[in-house]
């Protein structure tokens, strides 16, 4: 269900909007509540409900980036601190679905990208950045039937994860990503994992030199 014309009037044209699990509490007393999460460029946004009208809590993404977390709860991850801010609070969010969980951590991985650039150059400054595009075709030959799925990483943090292919020694993904990296980045590395044990199967990295081409084209 969408919002329409509840949010507060300096939330415009959310980037995408519908319920996450928070982790709260503090200790033993440490549990998972549904909220109403709105993304837009610049922040993440969530409410008690869909009706709500006041946000219980606004998290500035130029701080975050979004990655897997391989706890207890199915279909988890995790905002933290990309720019290793020790004082910069954790977030942990399930979603309903893995295509869910993959969507959320795409789609705040793409603001969180946007916004950094945006503060680090300045406005109205130069700033040269490269726009990557993975496609996630299939995996063959492993050696017993197993629950896999695929993460694309740029310099250790991941930008994209693949949704899990269950029981299969031939996992055919085909999932297509694209993102922002700074031109700081070296490789992009796709790695494969095992779901239950999140042990990495395999790994391939890609220099970014041999992705960019600094030549005109026509």
């Amino acid at each position: 269900t969408k919002r329409d014309g509840a949010f507060p009037f300096s939330i415009k044209n959310p980037k995408k909007q519908g319920i996450l699990n928070k982790s709260g509490g503090k200790g033993l007393k440490k549990n998972w509540r549904q909220r109403w999460f709105v993304l837009t460029e610049e922040k993440l946004y969530y409410f008690t409900n869909d009706s709500a009208t006041e946000a219980k809590a606004e998290i500035l993404l130029k701080h975050y980036v979004c990655v897997p977390h391989s706890g207890k709860k199915k279909f988890t991850f995790k905002l933290c601190s990309q720019d290793k801010v020790k004082s910069a609070k954790e977030y942990f969010l399930r979603a309903q679905s893995e295509d869910d969980m993959v969507s959320w951590m795409q789609s705040i991985n793409e603001c969180s990208q946007h916004k950094s650039v945006d503060t680090k150059y300045g406005f109205g400054q130069f700033r040269k950045e490269y726009s990557v595009y993975v496609r996630i075709s299939e995996v063959r030959n492993l050696k017993k039937a197993l629950d896999t799925y695929c993460t694309v990483s740029a310099d250790q943090v991941v930008k994209a994860r693949t949704t899990t292919i269950w029981k299969n020694s031939n996992p055919c993904f085909l999932q297509d990503f694209d993102f922002l990296i700074p031109p700081s980045a070296n490789q992009i590395v796709v790695v494969l994992k095992e779901e239950k044990k999140k042990k990495p199967l395999g790994c391939l990295e890609v220099p970014l030199s041999d992705l960019v081409d600094d030549k005109p084209s026509e």
